[in-house]
């Protein structure tokens, strides 16, 4: 009887598996060509020549970049690491995992942790203040 519970929960434990691979699947395979439109009709509208000259818009810009980045690199990754068993480009070879894991880390960072929004914040604020000094910052910060 102990060993009926043990493949109980053997099977379990791989259906779990198989519905998380198929989930990544579906979400990748739907997500990676609506966030490449998305990310490239945010890019049209940011290059805008009367949007050219703004400060926050050449940040939204670079956050459209990054995502745009992530859409194209970390998602397909997943996809291939998570959605499908055996298929690994980065257990071959230590280099192209380092360089793979940096690369995610690095794109994820900028992108997850708000870095460019928080400067977006950061110079907003520097707009609205009355201080020359203060708004000139705000123009130091793009150049």
């Amino acid at each position: 009887m102990l060993s009926s519970n043990e493949t109980n929960v053997d099977l379990e434990a791989k259906y779990v598996n198989w519905v998380g691979m198929m989930f990544i699947r579906c979400y990748c395979f739907l997500m990676i060509p609506l966030s490449i439109i998305g990310h490239s009709l945010s890019i049209f509208v940011f290059t805008r020549r009367s949007l050219r000259t703004n400060p926050c818009i050449m940040y939204f810009r670079a956050a459209t970049v990054f995502g745009l980045l992530t859409s194209c690199f970390i998602l397909p990754m997943r996809l291939i690491q998570s959605g499908f068993i055996g298929i690994d480009p980065t257990v071959h070879s230590i280099y192209i995992c380092k360089i793979v894991w940096f690369l995610l880390y690095s794109i994820r960072y900028v992108c997850i942790c708000s870095l460019i929004f928080k400067i977006i914040l950061s110079n907003k604020y520097y707009l609205s203040k009355c201080m020359i000094l203060f708004r000139s910052l705000s123009y130091w910060l793009i150049t």
